[in-house]
């Protein structure tokens, strides 16, 4: 592969704690935004470390591949230590989801999305079916986006399985956003972006809540190349303790282009 300027893609915001999306498409991610029509590969691996002050640190591997047939794929991987030893146990040690992405029509910004989710411990992947729209790419209303600098999508995941009986109906709705901070004086160097993720779950035992949401909202500052610092603020109740809690890393974005 070689490497090259970024492909015209918003690079996602992965989830730093438990139950989260990505991103960022995360995450639009804030996950990328357009599939690539062009016979090619390209894309970005993203790799992240983090110290949380809820007692852990966390690794993220990303990966972005726009392919061929308006196909995309993207995925990446959670790898959390928990600081203390009294947070083992509260916080899940590994969290993946691997999405693939197919646009519906060429001009459209709808897309088909099938996700599949990794966690650790028995019986708690999931698969999920839905549609995202890249509302910012909508045609009627894209240049006003693009004055504000802001890309915003939404994915509805009306399908949701953990092959696990009985059955109970559940969705999820996952929001995405990231805002260029006046690229007219930083250029491409600052940012804001993240996430929310609403879990929604109808029937079963009672004393397990009906919604539950995952948030994260991340500041970059690029340092030089594909280098940045990083802050995030997290919110998580999924977590058993301190749901609310403040991420500080780095991040190294590396974009690639193949033509074969």
């Amino acid at each position: 592969m070689a490497q090259s300027s970024p492909p015209a893609v918003i690079r996602p915001v992965v989830a730093g704690s438990s139950g989260g999306s990505s991103p960022a498409e995360s995450a639009l991610a804030t996950s990328p935004e357009e599939a690539t029509a062009a016979p090619e590969l390209a894309g970005f691996v993203d790799l992240n470390a983090y110290y949380d002050s809820r007692e852990s640190t966390n690794v993220t591997i990303g990966l972005l591949l726009n392919l061929p047939l308006r196909l995309q794929y993207f995925a990446f991987v959670n790898l959390f230590g928990p600081t203390q030893a009294s947070r083992v146990g509260d916080q899940e040690l590994v969290f993946s989801e691997q999405n693939l992405r197919w646009r519906l029509h060429e001009e459209a910004p709808l897309d088909v999305v099938a996700q599949y989710v990794i966690r650790s411990g028995p019986d708690n992947d999931v698969l999920r079916l839905g549609l995202r729209w890249r509302f910012s790419a909508t045609p009627v209303i894209a240049q006003l986006f693009d004055l504000l600098h802001l890309r915003y999508g939404f994915s509805v995941y009306a399908f949701e399985t953990d092959f696990q009986a009985p059955a109970l109906y559940a969705l999820q709705i996952e929001h995405v956003y990231k805002l260029q901070v006046l690229p007219e004086h930083f250029g491409d160097r600052v940012y804001i972006a993240g996430f929310i993720d609403h879990n929604i779950r109808i029937g079963g035992a009672a004393d397990v809540p009906v919604s539950r949401v995952v948030t994260e909202h991340q500041l970059g500052i690029r340092v030089v190349a594909g280098l940045h610092i990083v802050a995030e603020f997290r919110f998580n109740e999924y977590m058993a303790q301190d749901q609310v809690g403040v991420g500080l890393g780095l991040q190294y974005l590396v974009p690639f282009r193949y033509q074969p």
